[in-house]
């Protein structure tokens, strides 16, 4: 006999089941995300843009919505100084987030796009 919907989420609850979530609350912001970058500089920039995540509510209207792009800007650039790459213009950090924009992994594909737009940049030199 199958169990009942509220004894299977009872049971997951009481084993301390806790579904993944965007944005991890941890110390590492990445420990139990299963769509969180791995790699440098994808994992960099998610760790900027979750910690950017938390301070929405604290915005006004959709002030985070520039102050997101701009601290992605800010990281890609920083890591572009200290590893000799060519600083992305903001109009790649923003189409990065545009092409991001609705994915479940919205954060993790940002943050892919914006390291893959640095690496495009590398290459085209």
């Amino acid at each position: 006999m199958p169990l009942a919907r509220s004894t299977m989420a009872d049971n997951a609850k009481a084993a301390g089941y806790r579904p993944p979530t965007p944005i991890a609350r941890n110390s590492s912001m990445t420990h139990d995300n299963p769509w969180a970058p791995r790699h440098e500089p994808a994992r960099r920039f998610y760790l900027r843009l979750a910690s950017e995540m938390t301070l929405r509510k604290s915005r006004p209207d959709l002030a985070w919505v520039t102050a997101e792009r701009e601290a992605m800007w800010q990281e890609a650039r920083d890591y572009a100084q200290q590893h000799g790459l060519q600083v992305p213009p903001l109009a790649d950090i923003e189409r990065a987030e545009r092409m991001a924009t609705g994915h479940v992994d919205y954060a993790a594909k940002f943050s892919l796009y914006v390291s893959e737009a640095l690496h495009a940049r590398a290459e085209s030199r």
